[in-house]
């Protein structure tokens, strides 16, 4: 699987075509999520995880990476947010949203790093993935976190799903939602 881009300039009237692809056939890519940045570029962040693996979930290692646009028509190298280092973490599900300070953007994602369920974590991008902070602490799946500014520097509204409330393997899924610190 490989990550495309369309785009419009007439408010969706038309849209570019072919589409653009941003990534190659050396991996599936999987999950993105683009965000445009307070200067009018685009930053897209996706999972991506080997050929032949079934899906980023069973996969044995899957990372976090992203790619930047002035404006959509063309693609920086694509470069890696989250890296295993030799262990097999599975990270998964990226969100961006704007840095405490409005001068960059923060990536939060789903990972098995530190509990085999999956917890949320999250950096700024310009501090990379060794300050990536745990947002949740709880035995069962927590992941698809998104983060919006809560007013006050540095504190946001995270919503994710979980299934701390249901059985074990994963049934009766809930949305859950905190006011935060987060990078």
């Amino acid at each position: 699987m490989d990550c495309l881009v369309i785009s419009s300039a007439d408010g969706g009237a038309t849209w570019s075509d072919p589409p653009l692809r941003v990534t190659d056939a050396a991996a599936n890519d999987d999950f993105p999520f683009i965000f445009a940045q307070s200067d009018g570029s685009l930053l897209l962040a996706w999972a991506r995880y080997a050929l032949g693996e079934p899906s980023p979930f069973s996969a044995t290692s899957s990372e976090i990476v992203y790619a930047t646009s002035p404006d959509g028509s063309a693609w920086s190298e694509v470069k890696s947010l989250t890296v295993d280092r030799g262990q097999l973490f599975v990270d998964s599900l990226p969100t961006v949203y704007p840095s405490p300070d409005g001068s960059g953007v923060s990536i939060a994602w789903a990972s098995n790093r530190e509990d085999p369920r999956g917890e949320i974590y999250a950096t700024r991008l310009s501090d990379g993935p060794s300050a990536a902070l745990r947002l949740t602490r709880d035995p069962d799946q927590d992941y698809s976190p998104r983060l919006v500014p809560a007013g006050q520097n540095g504190l946001y509204l995270m919503v994710w799903v979980s299934s701390r409330n249901g059985s074990p393997n994963g049934e009766d899924l809930d949305l859950f939602f905190q006011m935060l610190e987060a990078p």
